[in-house]
């Protein structure tokens, strides 16, 4: 997924944004200002276009209610409601929670394996142990 952002170069507020599938579909920007009329009467020396492919912003225009351009950091400024936000935050606090209890999950396979490998050490020592026995018994004629 890519997303192609046309923002102000002047305030960095965005005046349109569009996603496509992949870099194939996008249009050339010249034809952008063309066929799109929220941009269609913007000199194009006056915009900044953006094309914005990693997952972490796409999610966040996705989700975002606005987005626009700090214009002293050329860093994007995502906008959600505060419900979006909280959202948010409990998507993280989940993710955390999922990531550890994964990491507890690979610690408690470790250690039960690592006890099965025990008990099985334990089990053919057992069985020596019980041989020697037997072999000692039947020498002096127990058995």
């Amino acid at each position: 997924m890519v997303y192609r952002l046309f923002l102000r170069k002047d305030n960095g507020a965005c005046l349109y944004r569009y996603s496509v599938p992949d870099a194939s579909g996008l249009f050339p920007i010249e034809d952008d200002f063309n066929l799109f009329t929220s941009i269609n009467g913007y000199n194009p020396d006056a915009v900044v276009v953006k094309e914005i492919t990693d997952l972490e912003s796409i999610e966040k225009l996705k989700n975002c209610t606005n987005v626009s351009l700090d214009i002293t950091t050329d860093t994007l400024l995502f906008d959600f409601t505060p419900q979006q936000i909280e959202d948010l935050d409990t998507i993280n606090v989940l993710r955390n929670q999922v990531l550890t209890l994964e990491q507890e999950k690979t610690t408690l396979q470790l250690a039960l394996a690592e006890s099965i490998e025990k008990q099985e050490t334990d089990k053919v020592n057992n069985q020596l142990a019980l041989a020697e026995l037997i072999e000692t018994l039947s020498m002096k004629g127990v058995i």
